[in-house]
């Protein structure tokens, strides 16, 4: 279970967890030339980093979709979701038996943002609503991330796109001269491991 999702990014992060500032104080860059090309640089190290511990760093609004609440569920009566932290939870949706999208009350469900990651908990002797089973049924609406600024963020992370900011900047092509693999620094891993979300993702 679990394991049939749909997951949409409707808001994207408005800022990066490192400014141009941060990132060229590192690079120990003083001029303005490459700051376009360094603000490409933090974008793409935040997005592997995400797409690695399959996190949400700074704040942004997801839509995750399932074909029927058993699909959904992991446990019994709860919904984990991902790209944790979860923040809050927008709206959780359904299609009836009449092919008719409806919002479920709120006071049926719960949000569970202290462990990690958040979850829906159905309410206390409630039960999902009846939904026709087809492709995306179900679909919650939630917000995710650390906060909304890079200071938000675990440091240990924010080091880890430190240095893999330096070593994209240091580093423009992915072979060597000789067509020797360019390597990460392993300290990334180090930094990212105790992060990592190994759920049913």
């Amino acid at each position: 279970m679990g394991d049939v999702m749909q997951l949409h990014l409707s808001t994207a992060p408005t800022v990066e967890p490192l400014t141009t500032a941060e990132a060229k104080d590192h690079l120990r860059v003083t001029t303005a030339d490459e700051d376009t090309l360094i603000d490409a640089y933090v974008k793409a190290a935040r997005q592997a980093v995400e797409v690695h511990t399959r996190l949400q760093l700074i704040t942004a609004t997801w839509i995750a979709r399932w074909d029927d609440w058993s699909d959904a569920e992991v446990e019994v009566d709860r919904i984990l979701l991902p790209r944790p932290p979860l923040q809050s939870v927008s709206s959780v949706k359904y299609y009836d038996n009449s092919g008719t999208q409806q919002t479920m009350s709120a006071d049926d469900y719960d949000v569970d943002t202290y462990n990690f990651p958040g979850s829906v908990v159905l309410g206390y002797e409630e039960t999902w609503p009846t939904n026709r089973g087809h492709v995306n049924d179900i679909e919650i609406t939630y917000v995710a991330g650390y906060g909304d600024s890079g200071s938000d963020v675990p440091e240990p992370i924010r080091q880890a796109l430190r240095l893999l900011v330096g070593h994209l900047y240091e580093n423009r092509e992915s072979v060597t001269v000789d067509g020797t693999p360019r390597e990460l620094p392993q300290a990334v891993e180090y930094l990212l491991y105790p992060y990592r979300e190994t759920g049913v993702w």
